[in-house]
Formats: C-alpha cells, structure tokens, sequence
C-alpha cells in the first residue's frame, strides 16, 4: 500500500511563500524548528520529522534552504 506523497514542488511552493511573508514584513531569515513533540512546522517545509532528535530549517531570503539536523 503506498502512502501519501507531497511532491517536492509543494515544498518549493511552501517556502516561497513563506519568503514573500518575510519580504512584507521585512525579515532577513527564518528558523523552523522540529523535534519528536513539535514535528509539525518541520514536516511542513522540509518533510524531515525528527523522532528522538531536533532538527531545524533556516530559510533566508535570498540562499537556498538549509536543513539542519542532531542526529
């Protein structure tokens, strides 16, 4: 049975909104945080979900995303 796939563009699609919020309110870089409570706002941008780590996403205006995680 195949699970639900979100396409890669979708995450492209979320992330650049996510820049056009940033350029309206002026905000140079945004960290996304994620651990196994907290998964949510992760998932959400990069669809890394973190389980018994933390891992975040720094989204600047102007650089490619970057994920980071502890493992």
């Amino acid at each position: 049975m195949a699970g639900i796939r979100i396409p890669k563009q979708e995450f492209e699609t979320r992330i650049a909104k996510i820049r056009e919020a940033m350029k309206k309110d002026n905000v140079d870089v945004v960290f996304v945080y994620g651990d196994e409570y907290r998964k949510e706002n992760l998932r959400y941008v990069s669809n890394y979900w973190p389980i018994f780590e933390r891992g975040g996403l720094v989204i600047g205006l102007d650089s490619p995303p970057i994920l980071l995680s502890s493992i």
